[in-house]
C-alpha cells in the first residue's frame, strides 16, 4: 500500500528550504526529487545507526 506524504517548502525552516535548493541545483533536479533523496539518505543512516 503506497502513502503520500505531503510537505510544503513553505511548512519548512528556512535552513530546510537553504539545504533542499541547493542540493536540487547540485544534482540539477527538482526541490521534490532533491527532498526525497535527502530523506532517502537520513533513513539509510538512522537504518545502519539502528544496526550499529
Amino acid at each position: 500500500m503506497a502513502k503520500t506524504l505531503e510537505i510544503r517548502l513553505s511548512d519548512l525552516s528556512d535552513q530546510a528550504k537553504e539545504l533542499i535548493l541547493a542540493k536540487a541545483e547540485e544534482w540539477q533536479t527538482s526541490p521534490e526529487d532533491a527532498m526525497s533523496r535527502l530523506l532517502d539518505q537520513l533513513a539509510r543512516e538512522s537504518e545502519k545507526q539502528s544496526a550499529a
